[in-house]
C-alpha cells in the first residue's frame, strides 16, 4: 500500500523489475515499509545488550509480582499481630484457643521461610508476618498425628491431606512443620515444589551402576535446605560406616579420585558430609550423597525424622515425566533416584525408627485415580488407562497398611466469624459497599453485624472455602 501526500492511499504493491533484451522478470515484491526504510533484510553489525535487560518485575504474573514487590512490608498491623499467641503444642491443647488466630514463633518462622512453607497463593502478603487459624477439628487431628510419630516408625505414620482446592491443606502442613521444629529432637525434610522433580527443567544423567537417573541440581537444592534447617541436630549424628563420596562424572583421572575426602565411621557427622558435598558439587555426585543421608537417618534412633511433601499429586499427574531417554521416550518418574528414595519412604519400604510422613494434594494438579484408589475413596476401574491410574504406584502406596487420609473441610461459620473479626482489626476489608450504613441499620450492634457479615461471606465463598473467603474480602472487581 502506498501512502500519498494527500493522505489517500493506493492499494498496490511496489515491484522491482529487471529488464533484458528478450524478457522481463519479476524479482520480488516489497511492502512500502521495506521501500521506505530499506532495513528489512539488513543484519545488525553490533549487539545491543540493553535490549535484553531484566525489567522491574512488572512483567511477572500477579502472584509473583506481589512477592517481588514485598507488599507485606507496608502492612501496619504489627501492634495487633504482636498481641497474638504463638502457635505451639500448648496452644493447641488449650480448647479455649479453638478457632483463634495465632502467629508463629520468630525462630520457627525463619525456618519455615527456609522450608518454603509460605506459597504465593496463600495471601500471606496481606500481613507483616504470616498468621494462622487454629481449626478445631483439622489442627487437632494434625496434633494427634504428630503425637503418634514421637515413638513409632514412620511407616506406621503416613498421612495424606486431601480436599478441594483452597481448603487450607498447605496451611495445615505449615502448622505441622511448626510443631516439628518446636521439638528439639526433630529433623525435618520439606518438599514444597514437587513438580520440579518431574517437569524436565533440570539436568539429569543415567547412573550406570544403579540404572536410575541422578539429578544433580535438585539434589544440591534439597541438601542445602536440609542443612540450613537442621544444622545443630545433623552435627550430632555420626556416620555408621566409612564413606567416600562418588564422582559426579566417572573419570580416569586418579588425581581427582585420590583428592576425595573419606568420612570416618563414628567420627564424621552428617552435617560435615553435606557441607563437603555442597562445596564440591562440581565433581561430587550430590544425588548419591542425598541417598546416603536418608540411609543414615533410617538407621539412627536418637531423633524423630519427618518428611513433608506438598503438591504430592504432581507425581501422579506427571508419572511419565517431561524428561526423555536416549530413545526420545518419556521417563517414568520412579526411574529417578531422588523420587525412588522418597517414594520408598512414602510406601514404608524405607522407614525412620521414629517419625512420620505427611503428604498433601493440590488443586493445581489433576487428581486422577491413583491416589483415590490408594485411600479407598473410589473403587478401581481395571479398564483405566495409565494416565488415569498408575496401578504400580497405587500398590506401592498400599504397602505397610497404606496411607491414612484426612479430608480437609471448608471453614464453618464460627471460624469465618473469628477470621472476619480479625480482618476488621487488621483493616483488610476495603471492598465492601456501605459497611457503615449497614452497621447503623443494625443499631450499631457490632455482634449482630459480625454475624450477618460472616453469614454473607460464608455464602459468597462457596460455603466457607478459605481461599475464596480471603479473595472476597480483599479483591475488588471493576
Amino acid at each position: 500500500m502506498i501512502r500519498l501526500a494527500t493522505g489517500r492511499s493506493i492499494n498496490r504493491s511496489v515491484k522491482i523489475v529487471a529488464s533484458t533484451a528478450t524478457s522481463t522478470t519479476q524479482v520480488r515484491a516489497f511492502t512500502n515499509s521495506s521501500v521506505n526504510y530499506g532495513k528489512s533484510f539488513s543484519k545488525k553489525s553490533t549487539y545491543d545488550s540493553s535490549k535484553n535487560k531484566k525489567g522491574s518485575g512488572k512483567d511477572l504474573n500477579f502472584s509473583k509480582l506481589l512477592i517481588k514487590s514485598n507488599f507485606k512490608s507496608k502492612a501496619k498491623d504489627q501492634e495487633i499481630i504482636n498481641t497474638y499467641e504463638n502457635f505451639s503444642i500448648n496452644s493447641i491443647n488449650n480448647e479455649l484457643n479453638n478457632n483463634k488466630i495465632f502467629k508463629y514463633n520468630e525462630l520457627i518462622l525463619k525456618k519455615l521461610y527456609i522450608s518454603g512453607s509460605f506459597v504465593s497463593n496463600q495471601y500471606n502478603e496481606l500481613y507483616s508476618k504470616p498468621i494462622t487459624l487454629l481449626r478445631e477439628l483439622e489442627t487437632n487431628k494434625i496434633l494427634e498425628f504428630f503425637n503418634n510419630t514421637l515413638n513409632n516408625e514412620s511407616k506406621k505414620n503416613r498421612l495424606i491431606l486431601t480436599g478441594e482446592s483452597g481448603s487450607g491443606k498447605s496451611t495445615l502442613i505449615t502448622q505441622f512443620q511448626s510443631l516439628v521444629l518446636e521439638n528439639e529432637n526433630s529433623i525435618l525434610l520439606p518438599l514444597t515444589n514437587t513438580e520440579s522433580l518431574v517437569n524436565g527443567k533440570f539436568d539429569f544423567k543415567l547412573n550406570q551402576e544403579s540404572n536410575l537417573y541422578d539429578q544433580q541440581r535438585i539434589s544440591k537444592n534439597l541438601l542445602r535446605k536440609f542443612k540450613s534447617l537442621n544444622e545443630d541436630n545433623l552435627k550430632k549424628i555420626k556416620l555408621s560406616n566409612d564413606y567416600t563420596p562418588k564422582l559426579e562424572s566417572p573419570t580416569n583421572s586418579s588425581s581427582i579420585s585420590n583428592g576425595l575426602q573419606t568420612f570416618q565411621k563414628n567420627e564424621s557427622n552428617l552435617f560435615e558430609l553435606i557441607e563437603y558435598s555442597l562445596k564440591n558439587s562440581s565433581k561430587i555426585n550430590n544425588t548419591l550423597v542425598f541417598v546416603k543421608i536418608i540411609e543414615e537417618l533410617t538407621i539412627q534412633s536418637n531423633f524423630n525424622i519427618y518428611l513433608t511433601i506438598d503438591n504430592f499429586n504432581a507425581l501422579t499427574q506427571f508419572s511419565m515425566t517431561n524428561y526423555r531417554d536416549t530413545k526420545n521416550k518419556f521417563i517414568y518418574f520412579q526411574n529417578f533416584q531422588i523420587i525412588k528414595t522418597l517414594t520408598d519412604l512414602i510406601s514404608g519400604e524405607l522407614s525412620f525408627k521414629k517419625g512420620g510422613i505427611l503428604l498433601s494434594t493440590s488443586g493445581l494438579y489433576k487428581n486422577n485415580d491413583t491416589i483415590k484408589i490408594a485411600i479407598n475413596e473410589i473403587e478401581p476401574n481395571h479398564y483405566s488407562k495409565f494416565n488415569e491410574w498408575d496401578k504400580n504406584f497405587t500398590n506401592k502406596l498400599n504397602l505397610n497398611n497404606g496411607l491414612k487420609n484426612l479430608k480437609i473441610s471448608n471453614f464453618n461459620l464460627p471460624q469465618i466469624k473469628s477470621l472476619m473479626n480479625e480482618f476488621f482489626k487488621l483493616n483488610l476489608i476495603h471492598n465492601e459497599y456501605n459497611l457503615n450504613e449497614n452497621l447503623i441499620n443494625l443499631n450499631n450492634d457490632n455482634e449482630l453485624f459480625l454475624n450477618k457479615f460472616s453469614e454473607k461471606k460464608y455464602i459468597i465463598s462457596g460455603n466457607g472455602n478459605p481461599r475464596s473467603l480471603i479473595k472476597s474480602c480483599v479483591f475488588s472487581y471493576v
